[in-house]
């Protein structure tokens, strides 16, 4: 059932078809642009996904914890399976690691900066302008809710459509003083493509750019999906969540139980 619902949602990226736009493209300058039916599809999104609580229950949301099985997808010879777990806190701040076959994969997103960890104990650097997109990867209704509150997001929709299945397609940009951000540059760092399904109203893909390490103007396509939600304190969690970069499945995550406000901290983010 998840390489269904995947494949329709990947289908949305090349294949949509447009309905009609709710408004004009996100703007780049210092003045957010919120449009009154995104605003409207965000807010029946985010009360969706806090089920009896609605909005309220997501807001209460502080850090995270989720554990499970990881399948990674990039390996030539075969597709390793192991155990995973993320942790994860505000927008900002958000680990993940892994325990494969050869050893434990990790990578660690804070404020900006963050760090991959390879079994052999080597490390690499993700580059700020990435770290800064990968803090809500597990719960992507995080950054909706942020958006929503926030009157410094701009926020545009149009329908799009894949066979019989519609879907909002949500734009949320961060927008900065022309001071900051004079040619939009980072606007662009923080501006992500949410897929919400117009009869569930359930979240079920993210696309945004990423970037090589030495070349912030190149973007590579980045997406990620969501499926098989399911009710964990009062809350609608994706249970299946699956990555490709440049259009190649990175990893499948399978979560098998997830933890609301266990009290995380800057330490449990440090490199």
């Amino acid at each position: 059932m998840h390489k269904v619902l995947l494949t329709k949602a990947s289908a949305v990226l090349f294949f949509v078809a447009s309905l009609g736009v709710c408004s004009a493209q996100i703007s780049t300058s210092s003045v957010a642009q919120r449009d009154p039916t995104a605003v409207t599809v965000v807010t029946k999104a985010i009360v969706t996904m806090g089920t009896t609580g609605g909005a309220a229950a997501i807001s209460a949301i502080q850090d995270w914890t989720a554990n499970g099985s990881v399948t990674f997808f990039y390996w030539k010879d075969n597709d390793p399976q192991g155990t995973f777990t993320a942790k994860g806190r505000g927008l900002y701040q958000f680990r993940i690691d892994s325990a494969l076959p050869d050893g434990a994969h990790g990578w660690i997103v804070s404020n900006g900066a963050g760090l991959f960890e390879n079994p052999n104990g080597t490390t690499k650097p993700i580059p700020n302008h990435d770290a800064v997109a990968l803090g809500t990867f597990t719960l992507p209704v995080i950054r909706l809710a942020v958006a929503l509150a926030d009157p410094t997001y701009s926020l545009s929709c149009k329908q799009v459509q894949n066979g019989s299945q519609q879907f909002y397609q949500v734009s949320v940009a961060k927008t900065f003083s022309s001071q900051e951000d004079p040619d939009g540059g980072l606007s662009k760092l923080e501006t992500f493509d949410f897929f919400i399904d117009a009869n569930t109203y359930l979240i079920t893909g993210v696309h945004n750019g990423i970037h090589p390490p030495d070349f912030v103007t190149i973007s590579i396509p980045h997406d990620v999906y969501y499926s098989n939600y399911q009710p964990v304190n009062g809350i609608l969690v994706p249970f299946s969540i699956n990555e490709f970069k440049a259009g190649q499945k990175v990893w499948s995550l399978q979560v098998s139980s997830v933890q609301f406000n266990t009290g995380l901290t800057d330490a449990d983010f440090k490199f």
